[in-house]
């Protein structure tokens, strides 16, 4: 008597979720995947259909259109040239894994501020995130542009915007933007003027290191003025010049010393040619925002 084998039956746990391209269930999803065709492996028998479950859960947003997009590149002759399963999951491992990474690198260029530092180095940090995020500087992307303007400090962003030829490409903004920061700082230098309010540099770090051992030896120069103060304070006298009958605050001796005279404000012509020597090396630039400086400073 001959024996049919029956057919396997399908066992139905919860399926995946949908899939709609986002990276951050894109690890649980393809473990869901893989956990039903497991069980199921007597159905799911070949790479076909292994890979047409998978991908009927791809019904939204990135997801859908991905899907799309790869069965019109598979098909062929009518058929679809199915590639191994394993294939076909690093294939969409790679391909989300990159779009979230485009994504996060707009988010970190969208939250990027100049702050303190001079914006050649702002602008290494700017050009990296740009290119994880696909892009480059020889754009005349508005998007970018604007990240770009909001994201420098806004005295500089305000030079470059009214230029009589503003710039129209990232890569020209800056560079223009470049070249006023580096005026601003050498003007500021030159006036002794520090970095507008709200862009101080941190404080650096302090390390804190054990003091070495006292020599027990050593001679106790506090002790010694304690023990010194008690007997001119014993015998009533002056603990500045040790000498008479009197308190240290009234010691005739205490203005024999030589005041150091103030310095004097330069005037006239003496402060005119100070000014024509600190300012001889200057590029016509560089004067410019000095004496910008200057008068919001209140002139010199």
């Amino acid at each position: 008597m001959t024996q049919t084998r029956s057919t396997p039956r399908e066992i139905r746990i919860n399926p995946p979720k949908d899939f709609d391209g986002s990276s951050n269930t894109l690890r649980g999803f393809l473990l869901d995947v893989e956990l039903y065709l497991d069980l199921n492996e007597e159905i799911y028998n070949s790479d076909k259909a292994k890979n047409m479950y998978l991908l009927s859960f791809f019904k939204e947003k990135e997801a859908l259109l991905w899907k799309n997009q790869f069965l019109e590149s598979i098909r062929a002759y009518g058929k679809f040239m199915w590639p191994a399963h394993h294939q076909l999951k690093d294939m969409i491992r790679k391909d989300f894994a990159r779009t979230t990474e485009i994504e996060d690198a707009i988010t970190a260029l969208e939250h990027l501020k100049q702050g303190p530092k001079p914006i050649s180095e702002f602008n290494i940090d700017f050009k990296l995130l740009l290119g994880k995020a696909g892009k480059n500087t020889n754009t005349s992307d508005n998007f970018l542009i604007r990240l770009y303007s909001r994201a420098i400090n806004s005295k500089t962003a305000e030079k470059v915007i009214t230029m009589d030829n503003p710039p129209t490409t990232l890569e020209e903004w800056m560079e223009k933007a470049a070249k006023f920061d580096s005026n601003w700082r050498r003007a500021s230098a030159l006036l002794g003027r520090g970095l507008p309010k709200g862009h101080e540099q941190k404080s650096k770090r302090q390390w804190n290191f054990s003091r070495p051992a006292k020599d027990p030896n050593a001679m106790d120069i506090d002790a010694l003025a304690l023990e010194e103060k008690e007997k001119l304070k014993r015998a009533g006298m002056c603990f500045y010049c040790k000498e008479g009958k009197h308190l240290a605050l009234h010691c005739p001796k205490k203005g024999n010393k030589k005041q150091e005279e103030p310095k004097k404000a330069l005037k006239g012509r003496d402060l005119y040619t100070q000014i024509r020597s600190m300012t001889s090396e200057l590029t016509e630039e560089e004067k410019e925002a000095l004496y910008e400086i200057a008068q919001e400073e209140g002139g010199f």
